[in-house]
């Protein structure tokens, strides 16, 4: 766990998505090939029934594939820290109400972390550095700063930025907090809502997506005859070609349409 967090810290001012993929195991990614090798090899077979470009065709279709599950991947670890984020934040407001001071109840926070959740999550990583940062005697708004620079993720920017404001006003921390957590709730639930929206939608999406992929397997099953034109001589390779990128072309179109990132 320290080795990644180590890795993530050296890479994050360079991209923001480079940060999340330093997130990705490499079961993850294994997991990801093997699904992709059988699609790609599925398709290219189903649009040449040719074993000659299974290997060339199922190589750039892994690509195109672990490059939309990485973008996915990415989306969806951000959703997850923002949730631990929150979770995190509850505690804190909870130690500051009791008379901690903000640095110890970030190492309160840390406790509650480790009891909540099963697994060690990445937000666990991070309060052990931020609490690692303040035995440096580096101050809580410096830490917050920095996991908000390493993230880039929005709610923990203005998070920080208000927290520096309220500390040097002398501010009311709890209700910087407070604040803070009801306007990532708030967010969460526009989220949420939009997410409904769009499940009907990404089920439709998923059934277009397989839809093309029947009626070929269809016809080459009840039809060989029919359709051995398109298998046997140049022109119908050619067809095929030209479906094989439009088929590719509106699978991007509709991934785009409904994976929309509030």
């Amino acid at each position: 766990m320290k080795g990644r967090l180590k890795e993530r810290l050296n890479i994050s001012k360079r991209d923001e998505n480079v940060y999340w993929l330093a997130l990705i195991t490499r079961r993850e990614w294994i997991t990801a090939g093997i699904k992709g090798s059988l699609y790609s090899a599925g398709i290219v077979y189903l649009f040449y029934h040719s074993w000659l470009l299974l290997f060339p065709g199922s190589i750039v279709g892994i690509i195109f594939y672990l490059k939309q599950w990485q973008q996915r991947s990415v989306m969806r670890k951000q959703q997850q820290f923002k949730e631990q984020f929150k979770e995190a934040m509850r505690s804190i407001s909870g130690a500051l109400k009791v008379g901690y001071s903000l640095e110890n109840a970030i190492g309160e926070a840390q406790k509650e972390l480790q009891m909540l959740y099963k697994k060690e999550p990445y937000i666990l990583e991070e309060f052990s550095y931020m609490q690692r940062q303040l035995n440096l005697h580096i101050s809580a708004e410096q830490s917050f700063y920095e996991l908000a620079r390493r993230t880039h993720l929005e709610e923990i920017r203005q998070f920080s930025d208000v927290l520096m404001i309220g500390k040097r006003s002398g501010g009311n921390l709890i209700e910087i907090v407070r604040e803070s957590i009801r306007q990532m709730a708030e967010k969460a639930d526009t989220e949420k809502e939009i997410e409904a929206l769009l499940a009907a939608k990404r089920m439709e999406f998923q059934i277009m997506t397989v839809v093309p992929l029947g009626m070929i397997t269809y016809l080459c099953m009840g039809f060989p005859d029919f359709v051995e034109v398109l298998y046997e001589t140049v022109a119908g390779r050619i067809v095929m070609t030209v479906c094989l990128i439009f088929y590719v072309g509106a699978y991007r179109m509709g991934r785009s349409m409904v994976d929309i990132e509030v």
